[in-house]
């Protein structure tokens, strides 16, 4: 594996849990999709794949197919 990207990964896995409350927020409520569709992807960062499978349970439905796209990658 790559250094750098293994780095970029454990800064996201920080990130996701020090904004988790943030993220799942702007998941379930933005009226701006691509916010929605970016909360998607990094909802997959929780540590916690369960709380996560919560989590996107809705978005696999969202009317934007890059939020529904981005939802199953991060199941």
């Amino acid at each position: 594996a790559d250094p750098e990207v293994r780095a970029a990964q454990q800064r996201m896995l920080a990130y996701a849990r020090d904004t988790r409350d943030v993220i799942r927020e702007t998941l379930n409520s933005s009226a701006d999709p691509e916010h929605r569709a970016m909360a998607a992807w990094a909802i997959g960062y929780l540590g916690d794949k369960a709380e996560a499978a919560r989590e996107l349970a809705l978005a696999v439905k969202d009317a934007y197919a890059p939020v529904r796209n981005n939802a199953i990658r991060s199941l």
